[in-house]
């Protein structure tokens, strides 16, 4: 069996801080451990329901967040982003029989975490795919779909897991905290990463379902300036739909996928 791990650190356990998720300061490194840590139960998870070649994507801020000390032997770690369209995903393809996403978060414009946001919480207001408020898990999720992949397994705040909920109720989901704005509510780490190891082998031999795919895409990404969005309305193919707003349609997902990475640039 052949298991793709996606890792974010703003739907680890206890985080409530953006400080806590900058490796430029102090307090990062307990965050950054705990992210490793996480990874390394759902790692032990796959394991344990027969997975043999498990490949994880450090998928937070730099990309070189995870201590392979801690997650172990037999793992291949993919560190640093390259501008390849997969982002978070980057590495997944056909061949892989599920996929996982640890320490993932609720999007933007949710309240349900401190830190929710989808892709830049800078300069990005939120994100509708298809209608529906997009997340990282979903762009993600979707990622893993077009390739005949499932998600499996997924940890992150306890709103991330009711979107998810909605999006595919066949996903086995641990809620890391609850956060009602600035104050999240959460038991001790050692807990989550025992819940972690035991859903994620739980996910794998449920055998869960691939989410389903639409026939045709209508991404749409709202900024937080008017600038952002005069400028990068110019991408072949976008459509500027209002002041702060610039939307883009395929029925290729990579396509989707490639407008999304543009966007960032």
């Amino acid at each position: 069996m052949k298991v793709f791990i996606s890792a974010d650190i703003e739907g680890v356990t206890g985080i409530s801080n953006w400080s806590q998720a900058n490796h430029k300061e102090r307090v990062y490194a307990t965050y950054a451990k705990r992210m490793s840590e996480e990874v390394k139960a759902a790692i032990d998870g796959a394991k344990a329901a027969g997975a043999q070649d498990i490949v994880v994507m450090d998928a937070h801020g730099t990309g070189v967040n995870l201590d392979i000390d801690i997650l172990g032997e037999g793992v291949t770690l993919i560190q640093g982003f390259n501008g390849h369209p997969d982002g978070m995903m980057y590495g997944l393809d056909e061949t892989f029989d599920a996929a996982m996403m640890i320490g993932y978060h609720s999007p933007a414009t949710y309240d349900g975490n401190p830190l929710a946001h989808t892709w830049s919480s800078s300069r990005i207001h939120k994100i509708v795919l298809n209608e529906t408020i997009a997340s990282e898990w979903l762009l993600s999720a979707m990622t893993a779909a077009v390739r005949g992949v499932p998600t499996v397994f997924s940890s992150g705040d306890a709103r991330l897991g009711e979107h998810i909920k909605a999006l595919h109720e066949d996903v086995v989901f641990h809620p890391t905290f609850s956060a009602r704005g600035a104050s999240v509510v959460y038991t001790h780490p050692d807990e989550s990463t025992d819940a972690i190891r035991k859903l994620s082998e739980a996910s794998l031999r449920k055998r869960v379902s691939t989410m389903s795919v639409p026939d045709s895409f209508r991404i749409e990404i709202t900024f937080k300036h008017h600038v952002e969005a005069y400028r990068r309305h110019f991408y072949p193919g976008a459509v500027r739909t209002d002041d702060m707003s610039v939307a883009f349609e395929s029925a290729d997902y990579d396509e989707i996928l490639t407008f999304i990475a543009f966007m960032m640039v």
